[in-house]
C-alpha cells in the first residue's frame, strides 16, 4: 500500500487544507490494505469552488498548481475511481448564467476522461458528506445518461 503522509502541508504550500491523511477516502485505503491514490483539495470544486483551480484544471496533476507536471496516468490503473465532487460548486451559484449546464458538462466531461485513461475501472460517483442531497439530481441525470 502506498504512504499517505499526515503532514499539514501541501505540495503547493497551501496548509489551510492539510493533508488527506484522516479523510475518509485515505481510512478507507487503509481499512482495506488498498494502494490508494488521493486527488483531492480542500475547498476545489467540479465547475467552481473556494480555490483558484477546479478539478477539470488539476485532476491529472502530480499537485493542484498551474505550472505543475502532468502525472503520467497510465503508470497505475485503479480498479475503482471514486468520484466524490459538489460541495464547493453548490455555494458558487450565480442565477444569472448557465451555471448549473456548466456544473453537469464539467462532471460528465470528467468521467468521459477517467473512462478515457481507466477503461476498466468501476467508477463511482457520489455526493460528498456536506451536499444537499438534491443539489446533484441532474449532474446524476447526465451522468446515467452516459450508460457507463
Amino acid at each position: 500500500c502506498c504512504t499517505i503522509q499526515q503532514s499539514n502541508s501541501t505540495k503547493d504550500g497551501d496548509t489551510w487544507g492539510g493533508s488527506n491523511y484522516y479523510t475518509y477516502g485515505a481510512r478507507t485505503g487503509r481499512a482495506f490494505n488498498a494502494d490508494t491514490r488521493i486527488i483531492a483539495k480542500g475547498g476545489m470544486g467540479q465547475s467552481t469552488g473556494f480555490y483558484f483551480h477546479n478539478l477539470r484544471q488539476v485532476w491529472n496533476k502530480y499537485y493542484s498548481a498551474d505550472n505543475a507536471p502532468v502525472y503520467p496516468l497510465t503508470s497505475w490503473v485503479p480498479d475503482v475511481v471514486v468520484h466524490a465532487m459538489g460541495q464547493n460548486d453548490q455555494f458558487q451559484y450565480d442565477p444569472n448564467t448557465d451555471w448549473y449546464g456548466t456544473l453537469k458538462t464539467r462532471y460528465v466531461d470528467q468521467i468521459r476522461d477517467y473512462r478515457r485513461v481507466y477503461p476498466n475501472a468501476h467508477i463511482i460517483c457520489m455526493n460528498t458528506t456536506m451536499t444537499d442531497p438534491n443539489f446533484l439530481n441532474g449532474v446524476w441525470q447526465a451522468v446515467q445518461a452516459l450508460n457507463d
